[in-house]
């Protein structure tokens, strides 16, 4: 993966569902998530809608994509900007996925041996999602 490479909003809309969820239980519904929606903007907002943001068909209304952020507890410039910080915050999702996926329940980080770059960033995950 490239270091200034930003994914497309349907690949970050996707990962949020992919992410945001207990091992042992679905992906939260498009239902439940435009409910959610429709009462944060203040206008209906369907399951369509976010299939079609997952399809990467539309691009989204910028208050929909802020408030689909806010949902799952990421900062909205996630779904609106391309910059580095959306790149590190998607990897870091990445990352937790992967954790999760590989039934990690305890996770100790110490210093002086941090991750160097993203490239030990990526080579984590891809250990994480080998197991």
């Amino acid at each position: 993966m490239r270091d200034d490479w930003c994914p497309s909003v349907a690949e970050r809309v996707d990962q949020l569902f992919a992410t945001f969820h207990a091992r042992t239980e679905p992906e939260r519904s498009g239902d439940e998530v435009a409910r959610e929606l429709t009462r944060r903007v203040g206008f209906p907002v369907s399951a369509g809608v976010l299939k079609a943001l997952r399809r990467g068909v539309s691009d989204g209304d910028p208050a929909v994509l802020v408030a689909l952020a806010g949902y799952f507890g990421v900062p909205g410039c996630y779904l609106t900007d391309s910059g580095p910080e959306v790149i590190v915050l998607h990897r870091n999702l990445e990352l937790l996925r992967s954790i999760r996926a590989a039934g990690v329940t305890r996770l100790a980080l110490r210093g002086g041996g941090a991750l160097r770059a993203d490239a030990d960033l990526s080579a984590l995950v891809r250990a994480l999602d080998a197991l």
